[in-house]
């Protein structure tokens, strides 16, 4: 519902609690002096109840405009992962959202792809067994101990972010193509320090 119908909305229940009696007649009249009164208060309510529906959204970091500022002061950003990287809104708004969920969390491979898709990228982890008796086959690869502590992040393709109304700011450009150089940083803050990482990209 946008602002007017709001504002008709308020106007209608307005003159639906008017008393009864002809002294009201000239409030429920379209285009009567009262009415024309009701509606500029509805008016009023109108721009409150609009505000503090606006006020939900922003709550919410991937849909923060007018807060997003505050939202980054917040998470501390920019910071190293995100400083000439996230220049445009939507790629701020992610780099809000990325903080909070790479600050906490946990540390399995769903942890790490949902904070690679957080950022707007998609991306396989791949885990290596490493051989152990009683659990191993024939014919499989006798990894070391070490590869438990190993894992492999496929980056499939890099981020394209399209210019939108309602978000773009001029002088964004149309379409912005980066590589996830921000993923690789958030991702070595968040894993463990007896974790390597390897970072692979494929073509989209």
């Amino acid at each position: 519902m946008n602002r007017e119908d709001l504002a008709a909305a308020y106007a209608e229940q307005m003159v639906a609690l008017l008393p009864e009696g002809p002294a009201w007649d000239g409030f429920r009249e379209t285009g009567g002096r009262g009415r024309r009164l009701l509606e500029a208060k509805a008016s009023g309510f109108a721009d409150v109840h609009w505000r503090f529906a606006r006020l939900l959204v922003e709550a919410l970091p991937p849909k923060a405009f007018e807060t997003l500022a505050v939202r980054e002061a917040e998470a501390g950003l920019p910071d190293a992962c995100s400083a000439g990287r996230a220049t445009t809104i939507p790629e701020r708004r992610q780099a809000v959202g990325a903080k909070w969920l790479g600050s906490g969390g946990g540390h399995r491979i769903e942890d790490f792809e949902a904070l690679a898709a957080s950022l707007g990228y998609a991306v396989t982890v791949t885990a290596n067994r490493p051989a152990r008796c009683g659990t191993s086959r024939c014919g499989e690869r006798l990894n070391p101990p070490a590869v438990a502590f190993h894992l492999r992040v496929t980056v499939h393709g890099p981020r394209k972010t399209r210019a939108r109304c309602g978000t773009a700011l001029c002088g964004d450009p149309l379409l912005k193509i980066q590589r996830a150089e921000d993923l690789e940083c958030r991702l070595h803050k968040k894993a463990h320090t007896h974790v390597d990482l390897t970072m692979t990209y494929e073509e989209a």
